[in-house]
């Protein structure tokens, strides 16, 4: 079956500006797509994991990446995972696209579609992270404003974006590249957890379905997700609870906590709350409106 191709008039239809921002959160796999336009997706919140090509990639907080007009990639393990994805087509910064020519990690707007275009992916720090987040928000509300000037403003901040993910490119992209030996250990993991999240499960019980000490699995599943697999675990099911309070109203809040390996409705609860702000009941009756 051939693969949707988005356009960037699906997104933008009205604007002759042919830049646009998106935000907002995910819950579901995103099924392997194509565009028409460059996409850069940076990860404000969450996790998942994303396939392009015949690679995989872990994503989470504070990363960065960009895809290309043509090239198809794809998400799985969404869960309530915030992106912001600025768009944008190559009319944009066409008479400024020579300017970029041997920056770090621009080859992507001279050869689209070209090879390891969507792993130049690189995770921020937290200084980074503000200042991305800062260029990216005032796009979206330029967008969304429309104050005089707004398009050439919306350009400029555009240029910012590339520029910064330059910069961000050269510091970190040689750095990230050793974290793919451990890639392998992460996703036999991952897939362990979504199986098995609902029996009484631990780190002693992921190392050694792969075969490796606990201390060591840690250490690695930390160096590429961000967390420990302690609290990747604890997200996980507390997600997938999420999900089945969404998707029945009549489900028995027990059930569901022990659907998802908890044993006890008051540590369920408990856990619950720190994750979300609010208890499960709380939860249900806000979604329902109850």
């Amino acid at each position: 079956m051939q693969n949707k191709q988005l356009r960037f008039h699906e997104f933008n239809e009205k604007d002759v500006v042919p830049i646009c921002v998106l935000d907002g959160y995910h819950t579901k796999p995103i099924r392997m797509h194509s565009h028409d336009f460059y996409e850069f997706v940076y990860v404000k919140e969450g996790f998942t994991v994303h396939y392009y090509g015949e690679s995989t990639t872990i994503l989470t907080e504070g990363d960065m990446f960009v895809i290309c007009p043509g090239t198809q990639h794809a998400y799985t393990g969404l869960h309530y995972t915030q992106v912001y994805n600025c768009l944008f087509m190559a009319e944009a910064i066409a008479d400024v696209r020579e300017s970029f020519r041997g920056m770090p990690g621009t080859d992507w707007l001279f050869n689209s579609g070209g090879a390891d275009s969507a792993w130049m992916r690189i995770r921020l720090d937290t200084a980074e992270r503000m200042r991305v987040l800062s260029v990216i928000e005032r796009m979206k509300d330029e967008q969304e404003q429309r104050q005089l000037g707004w398009g050439v403003m919306l350009k400029s901040l555009l240029i910012q974006f590339i520029t910064l993910f330059s910069r961000y490119y050269a510091a970190h992209y040689l750095a990230n590249t050793s974290e793919k030996v451990y890639l392998n250990y992460v996703v036999k993991v991952l897939n362990f957890i979504e199986d098995n999240y609902a029996k009484d499960i631990d780190l002693n019980a992921m190392a050694a379905y792969i075969n490796i000490s606990p201390d060591y699995l840690s250490r690695q599943f930390k160096k590429i997700m961000g967390l420990s697999p302690a609290v990747f675990l604890r997200s996980y099911r507390l997600a997938r609870a999420m999900d089945m309070i969404r998707a029945d109203a009549s489900e028995n809040l027990s059930h569901i906590a022990q659907a998802v390996g908890y044993k006890h409705l008051s540590h369920f609860s408990r856990e619950f709350k720190i994750f979300t702000g609010v208890t499960p009941s709380e939860y249900k009756n806000n979604y329902y409106n109850i």
